[in-house]
């Protein structure tokens, strides 16, 4: 049976973000690693450092002898406010302006997948909204001003009439997306892909064999540029990331059909790295 996508009154009850559960972790570890606690590095850094983040970072590894990943955390200004993970706030920045009579589709469709169990949570990002039981399950896109995209994660499920292979699924987990433009979209059909994507959801799908086998995945030439040009974001590639996790950056990367669009998401990619960040979403 497919889960109701009936629009309740209730707020919808958001998740800590994975990325703001990890950022903690790392915050508290900083006086543990270092012998000074996170605070009094923030201090050292504005009466004695540089005022902008590469500088920072640089001065804080060549003075201080910190690592990469520490130095970056020490030298953001980002993580001062580390604590004050809105879910809200995401939302309504991703539904504002233009995007804002995509709200009550949204919320129709998360109410979608929590309808699928009571183990599902919504974990808003800045770009998504991805719905987890184990792993992620469904992930909900403003992709235009009228469409939003409905992603999937339904493993080697063939394409079959509005559900669609996704470019970019190749190694990730979310392989397929529903394009829903209307109410009307959000139907029976569109509640049994999300109710199967949810019975996935409690396990892993396999992702990049290859790897497993202990084949690193091939830098193409442009992004292995733009990570030479970025010392920070290729530190956390090549030291930090697992070589699945580098594997699904190069599937992201290379997930695109025009030279812009993958501009954009090397461009893209670089700033998760160099922020210190090991996935590209979340």
């Amino acid at each position: 049976m497919s889960p109701k996508s009936k629009v309740r009154p209730r707020k919808i009850p958001y998740a800590a973000s994975v990325v703001v559960s990890m950022e903690a972790k790392w915050l508290a570890r900083i006086e543990e690693k270092t012998g000074k606690s996170y605070a009094a590095w923030r201090d050292l850094v504005k009466q004695q450092g540089p005022a902008e983040g590469k500088a920072r970072v640089a001065w804080l590894k060549k003075e201080h002898k910190l690592s990469p990943m520490t130095a970056h955390f020490i030298a953001a200004d980002r993580y001062e406010d580390a604590g004050a993970y809105n879910p809200q706030r995401c939302v309504a920045t991703q539904y504002e302006g233009a995007k804002a009579t995509l709200l009550p589709l949204y919320e129709r469709l998360v109410w979608l997948g929590l309808g699928c169990g009571k183990d599902v949570t919504v974990r808003s990002c800045q770009t998504m909204v991805p719905l987890y039981r184990k792993h992620a399950f469904m992930q909900l896109t403003a992709a235009t001003a009228t469409r939003l995209d409905v992603g999937l994660a339904l493993g080697e499920r063939k394409a079959a009439g509005r559900l669609e292979l996704l470019v970019a699924g190749k190694g990730n987990r979310i392989t397929h997306v529903v394009r829903i433009g209307k109410a009307s979209e959000i139907d029976k059909e569109l509640g049994a892909l999300v109710q199967a994507a949810y019975e996935l959801g409690a396990g892993a799908i396999e992702r990049h064999s290859a790897v497993k086998k202990g084949v690193e995945a091939e830098l193409p030439p442009d992004f292995a540029r733009a990570l030479r040009a970025n010392k920070v974001a290729q530190t956390t590639f090549a030291d930090a990331c697992t070589p699945r996790m580098r594997a699904d950056f190069v599937d992201y990367v290379t997930g695109v059909k025009t030279e812009e669009a993958r501009a954009r998401r090397i461009a893209g990619a670089i700033r998760q790295l160099a922020a210190g960040k090991k996935k590209m979403y979340c």
